[in-house]
């Protein structure tokens, strides 16, 4: 069962009769801005990428965000990588990877878990050029 701000959603698996397993997990409403950048801004395929995403609630909070970021390239269902978001020195929640990139073009994204008070965001995506 999924809570979504209070409200109870089921989950079944299409064409069978057993019964799933259920556990409640509450997703909060409130918002929360979700920023990408990559750096260096003009990558080569022989040396990695940084991936950097800022979870910042919206409007201001005294309440930390808290979950995970994953790091999408295309329409990929997989992600690159996840990891969990932390209070950076500055006070900012983020998360960061390197990775490799193969030439070409990428858009990557970084999507925002979501926890107990706010709801799962992504970034705008962000055309990366690799050469």
């Amino acid at each position: 069962m999924l809570v979504v701000g209070g409200v109870a959603v089921a989950l079944a698996a299409a064409g069978t009769s057993a019964a799933l397993a259920s556990r409640a997990h509450t997703v909060g409403t409130a918002n929360a801005r979700v920023t990408l950048t990559v750096r260096p801004t003009a990558p080569v395929s022989t040396k990695p990428v940084v991936l950097s995403s800022r979870v910042k609630p919206q409007p201001a909070s005294t309440t930390a965000a808290t979950g995970q970021v994953c790091f999408y390239d295309g329409a990929a269902t997989t992600p690159l990588s996840c990891q969990p978001i932390a209070k950076s020195a500055k006070g900012v929640q983020s998360a960061r990877i390197k990775v490799s990139l193969s030439a070409g073009n990428h858009t990557v994204t970084a999507r925002y878990s979501g926890d107990s008070t706010y709801a799962p965001q992504a970034s705008k995506p962000v055309v990366v050029t690799v050469k």
